[in-house]
């Protein structure tokens, strides 16, 4: 009669169920990796594109508005309609107050090319005039067109 303590267990049934455990303990720390490392930083890289299409939508609004005669520093002149540039501005406003640091909103050149796209336009649109002065019906439409065209280059934006 066999001992009831001794319980036998082959090579192959051993080999079977440590494969098994080893498979299961990897599955584990996937998971876990996934959960707590990747899922938040696809997350986090989400919220920062969203901030900045909307960033980028409201700016091109902006430039985009009808220009209208307006008094600015005591001379009139053509500047975006009040109006169209509050609806643009409004339609940022939610995505402002998310907690974004400077560096994540810079991840890229979207940022620093919009503020190039503007200074250059601005160069181009200053009329030879003491002061120097800008030519309003130039340079709003030259922005709206050069910031369209980072479109492409950012497919966030789209």
């Amino acid at each position: 009669m066999e001992n009831p303590q001794n319980i036998k267990i082959s090579k192959r049934t051993l080999r079977i169920s440590i494969t098994i455990i080893a498979v299961v303990i990897i599955l584990a720390v996937v998971l876990t990796l996934l959960f707590v490392k990747y899922l938040p930083e696809q997350a986090k890289n989400n919220e920062i594109k969203a901030y900045k299409k909307a960033l980028f939508s409201s700016v091109i609004c902006q430039y985009k508005c009808p220009l209208t005669m307006q008094n600015y520093q005591n001379k009139s002149q053509l500047l975006p309609e009040q109006t169209c540039v509050k609806i643009c501005t409004d339609n940022f406003i939610p995505m402002a107050n998310v907690s974004l640091k400077q560096e994540e909103v810079e991840n890229d050149n979207l940022i620093r090319e919009m503020q190039n796209v503007i200074t250059n336009c601005k160069n181009l649109a200053v009329l030879p005039t003491t002061p120097a002065t800008v030519n309003t019906s130039q340079f709003f439409p030259c922005v709206s067109n050069d910031l369209a065209q980072l479109k492409t280059k950012y497919s966030y934006l789209n």
